[in-house]
C-alpha cells in the first residue's frame, strides 16, 4: 500500500507513544505528571535499547538520564515524525556522550606523575619520568625539569634566558610531543 501524506499522518497519529504526546502536549501543567508516568515505563525500554546498543551493557543511572533528557526536551518535539523516532535520536546522543566520557584518554598532570620528594616513591612513576627525560633534547629536559618543581613560567624564562610567551609556547610543543609518545596527556 503506497502512503500518501495523509495515511501518513493517521499512522503517526495512532502510535501510542504519538498518542501519549498529543495528550501531554494538550493538557494543562497539573495534568501533565499522570501523563509522563503512562509514558515513563515506554522511555525506559526504548533508553535500555539504546543503552545495550551503544554501550554494550546495562546502566540504570544512564537510562534514568536519557528518560530525563527526554522528558525535559518533550517541548522540543514537533510531532512530524514517530515519537519514539525521535526519543531514539535523542537516546542515542546522551549515550554517545556517555560512551565519550568513557574512552576519554586519561589526563595526567605533570605533579601527579613526578614523585615529589616527601612523597613515598612509586617505582612506575620513576621509571616513566626516566624514560621521558632520555627521549628529552637538553633545553626540553631543563624545561621538564623546573615545570616539574613547580616553577612559573615566568620563573623559567629569567631562568632560560627566555620570554614568558616562548616557554608557554615550548611547554605546550613538548606536552603535544610527550602525549603523542606515551599516549596521554602530561601536564
Amino acid at each position: 500500500m503506497e502512503q500518501t501524506p495523509n495515511t501518513r499522518k493517521f499512522h503517526i497519529k495512532e502510535n501510542p507513544e504519538n498518542v501519549l504526546y498529543q495528550a501531554w502536549k494538550e493538557a494543562d501543567a497539573s495534568a501533565r505528571p499522570q501523563i509522563e508516568q503512562n509514558l515513563l515505563p515506554l522511555l525506559r525500554r526504548h533508553a535500555a535499547k539504546v543503552c545495550w546498543l551503544v554501550l554494550h551493557y546495562h546502566s540504570d543511572h544512564l537510562i534514568e538520564e536519557i528518560v530525563e533528557d527526554a522528558i525535559i526536551n518533550l517541548p522540543k518535539f514537533n510531532g512530524l515524525s514517530l515519537f519514539s523516532t525521535w526519543f531514539h535520536a535523542c537516546a542515542m546522543g546522551t549515550a554517545r556522550v556517555a560512551l565519550r566520557k568513557q574512552i576519554r584518554r586519561k589526563e595526567v598532570p605533570v605533579n601527579e606523575v613526578l614523585s615529589m620528594p616527601n612523597e613515598p616513591k612509586d617505582p612506575e612513576k620513576d621509571l616513566f619520568i626516566r624514560e621521558i627525560k632520555e627521549r628529552l633534547n637538553d633545553s626540553d629536559r631543563r624545561l621538564f625539569d623546573l615545570k616539574a618543581k613547580g616553577f612559573t613560567d615566568k620563573e623559567i624564562g629569567v631562568d632560560l634566558d627566555l620570554h614568558p610567551v616562548h616557554v608557554q609556547r615550548m611547554w605546550r610543543q613538548l606536552s603535544n610531543r610527550l602525549r603523542f609518545l606515551y599516549g596521554r596527556k602530561v601536564g
